[in-house]
């Protein structure tokens, strides 16, 4: 994301995979969020929600 100019070291974001896979970096499957936004995401896709 750094190359593609979507991010840069120190800005407050991260990088997130929108399948929830962390072995998927197609370009497509990543996006750059807020590092509050990403880091507040549920993690366990079979848990009930709230």
């Amino acid at each position: 994301m750094e190359k593609s100019g979507k991010a840069s070291r120190g800005d407050g974001k991260d990088v997130d995979h929108k399948d929830g896979n962390p072995k998927n970096n197609s370009k497509k499957n990543l996006r750059v969020i807020s590092r509050a936004a990403n880091r507040s995401i549920k993690r366990n896709k079979n848990a009930e929600k709230a």
